[in-house]
């Protein structure tokens, strides 16, 4: 049952996200198209404010997941809805924390927007509007959590996915139209208040007893071990933020904010793969969590090593790709010539990819094993990295600085979480797994230097063109997955895979 879940919500995860991409794409191409550089450059830059200001939700969605993890395994329904409750004040609480926050900042956003063409009022209403949808976020979504720990996060991507690409095509449609960005705005605002409101009363139509049962107060040693595991999740949410919500910020500042609106398109591309990956990830992870309840060592460190070798065949193919055609893909079939920048952004954007999609496996194993204090020590750590060496590379590199400064961070996390997991939770097959990893990288850098320079994607789309792009995507996908089929395909590894597949 439990890997049938994982491969049910993988399938729908998987679905939503191509989806989104795609009504995401053609949006950004109308924004940047009609309204400019400057203006995706400002949405960027505001939206990574608000993401880093987000850290005042603490981190307790991630915890009182965990805990349900365990209350839906014993099929404790007062403890489920206690924790519910106690999940439900708490976001009452940040919703107003953050929109404090935000009024706080909004006198210092123009410092972040150098060389900007909108007036100081306009960009006061477009923050504010934007400040708003994230604070009432938090007031009607945190029923989504239940969803997620209980295996269903398919039904939660159903309702966020109609939502998302009612709001893409609104937004095609007025700013097409009428160029009013502002109107656009607020009619997503809107439609995305009543969605969570729709996802809301679902929760509450299949989970009766949530409002049935008297909410009985959680046991201390239960709130305790909560508001532990919040402080040391608080910390490590900051230290995510601070890694991946500065680099627009640092590029503004040192640059300036059309030069964010170009990057935005690259990391548009770059978030799109990562998005799909993600969603693989986040789809896995209830069934990773109930594994780890049971708490057989033997049993979590199989199951590591099998999902990452599934992450790497899937690092390896999204990294060729952003390495052979995010060039073309912006030049030709998206936006034009005059919105590419330089190769060496390309390079760090799959780099950065390939270190994110290989270490998925060990951030899950993280999370679903309550390592939060050390992983709270490993982003702190990875945050701090980024930030000097951005600081330290933006002048004399410029946007590939910055980005390389990220995959250094991201390389240097994937080696703590690997030693942390393998010191304080599994305790054993450490080398075994050290191994698989640097064989994982080896290889893939192997793979990704022949490709390029064997030009056999760039000779399929020498002609240009919709369908030789295509046809390039699936050259991609079929040296990257038969090369890899070839070279493990007598592995325990690849047969284990087999095996669940039948099975399924």
């Amino acid at each position: 049952m439990r890997i049938k879940n994982m491969i049910r919500n993988s399938v729908f995860g998987l679905f939503f996200q191509v989806v989104l991409i795609v009504a995401g794409f053609f949006s950004q191409r109308v924004l940047f198209l009609q309204a400019g550089r400057e203006l995706v450059g400002m949405n960027s830059v505001i939206s990574n404010i608000l993401a880093i200001l987000s850290v005042s939700e603490l981190g307790i969605s991630t915890a009182v997941v965990f805990h349900l993890y365990q209350a839906l395994a014993r099929k404790n329904e007062f403890e489920i809805a206690s924790l519910m409750n106690l999940y439900r004040r708490a976001y009452a609480i940040f919703a107003l924390v953050i929109t404090a926050l935000g009024l706080i900042v909004l006198p210092f956003v123009p410092v972040f927007l150098k060389h900007n063409r909108f007036s100081l009022s306009y960009i006061r209403l477009i923050y504010g509007m934007w400040l708003l949808r994230t604070a009432l976020s938090y007031l009607l979504s945190y029923k989504r959590s239940l969803l997620i720990a209980d295996q269903k996060e398919y039904l939660a991507g159903i309702v966020t996915t109609t939502v998302s690409v009612v709001n893409y095509l609104l937004m095609i449609l007025i700013v097409s139209l009428t160029s009013d960005y502002v109107l656009a705005l607020g009619i997503n605002t809107v439609i995305e208040a009543a969605g969570n409101i729709l996802l809301s009363l679902y929760v509450d139509h299949a989970y009766p007893f949530l409002k049935r049962l008297k909410k009985e107060p959680l046991p201390q040693e239960v709130i305790r071990q909560i508001f532990t595991d919040v402080k040391n999740i608080f910390v490590m949410r900051l230290s995510v933020k601070l890694l991946t919500c500065t680099d627009s910020l640092i590029i503004s500042t040192a640059i300036d904010v059309g030069t964010v609106g170009a990057y935005a398109n690259y990391s548009l591309i770059t978030q799109s793969v990562t998005n799909i990956v993600t969603a693989l990830s986040n789809a896995v992870q209830p069934g990773i969590g109930a594994l780890f309840v049971e708490k057989n060592q033997e049993k979590n460190h199989q199951a590591l090593c099998l999902l990452t070798f599934v992450f790497y065949y899937i690092a390896v193919t999204c990294s060729i790709g952003l390495l052979t055609l995010m060039q073309p893909f912006i030049r030709d079939l998206w936006l034009n010539e005059q919105s590419l920048l330089e190769y060496p952004v390309v390079v760090c954007c799959a780099f950065n990819c390939l270190i994110q999609t290989i270490g998925m496996p060990l951030t899950i194993a993280m999370n679903v094993s309550g390592l939060f204090e050390k992983e709270r020590n490993i982003c702190m750590t990875g945050a701090a990295l980024n930030l000097m060496l951005s600081f330290g590379l933006v002048y004399p590199f410029g946007i590939a600085g910055v980005l390389a400064a990220t995959g250094c961070s991201y390389l240097i996390q994937l080696v703590l979480r690997l030693w942390c997991f393998f010191r304080y939770y599994v305790k054993q097959g450490l080398g075994k797994y050290l191994f698989q990893m640097v064989q994982y990288l080896l290889l893939a850098a192997i793979e990704m230097k022949i490709i390029t320079e064997l030009n056999i994607i760039n000779e399929v789309y020498s002609t240009g063109g919709l369908w030789h792009f295509l046809a390039a995507g699936c050259c991609c996908v079929c040296l990257s997955v038969v090369g890899n089929f070839v070279l493990f395909c007598r592995s325990d590894r690849m047969m284990e895979i087999m095996k669940r597949l039948i099975k399924c």
